[in-house]
């Protein structure tokens, strides 16, 4: 049986992948952590320093199953945080191909 201090804590993992980086941490923060705070703890953004660049420029987004949610809610228990960028307009016809074909998920462009 879960002590108390257990019951109150979930386990969040933390996913990057772009041009080659990849990053993936699992960390266990209390339950009511937010998904902007998760990501800040992770060390993503320390590790990554365009990630910071672009937070600061509003242009970072994190989400759990290819749908980008608010920094303020609640990831839950087990939830997989992937961190998005935004894509070039260039790139766009080829992500499209690659969803269309089903080896990227359904996401907002």
């Amino acid at each position: 049986m879960p002590t108390p201090t257990q019951a109150s804590r979930k386990t969040v993992t933390v996913r990057y992948v772009a041009r080659g980086r990849n990053f993936s941490k699992v960390l266990h923060v209390p339950a009511y952590q937010t998904l902007g705070w998760v990501v800040n703890a992770s060390g993503v953004l320390a590790l990554y320093p365009e990630l910071a660049a672009l937070q600061a420029a509003g242009g970072v987004k994190a989400g759990v199953g290819g749908k980008v949610l608010a920094a303020d809610s609640v990831p839950e228990d087990g939830a997989v945080v992937d961190v998005y960028v935004p894509i070039d307009a260039a790139a766009l016809p080829r992500v499209r191909a690659l969803r269309a074909a089903g080896r990227l998920p359904a996401g907002d462009e």
